[in-house]
């Protein structure tokens, strides 16, 4: 379950600390094709060597994409697998 709303998701990230619905990861899987394991990556290092807590992940990886594209910036790091139920 999804902390504090309740909805089902799963953990994904080498961490295991990105929290997305299936419909959340939908959405970036539909949005950003080709990136979208790399934010799930980038996003779960960032909070577990910081601390750093988001509310809504998909928002934050969503927000993260869209500066790294109108920047002109990509990410070259290796995929990842879904871990969890």
């Amino acid at each position: 379950m999804r902390p504090k709303t309740g909805h089902p998701s799963h953990t994904y990230g080498r961490y295991q600390n990105v929290f997305l619905t299936d419909g959340e990861l939908a959405d970036l899987q539909a949005s950003f094709p080709a990136v979208w394991e790399q934010y799930i990556e980038k996003l779960s290092e960032y909070m577990a060597s910081t601390g750093k807590r988001y509310q809504s992940h998909a928002a934050t990886i969503r927000r993260w994409a869209g500066e790294d594209a109108k920047n002109g910036h990509t990410l070259m790091q290796p995929g990842l697998q879904r871990k969890g139920g």
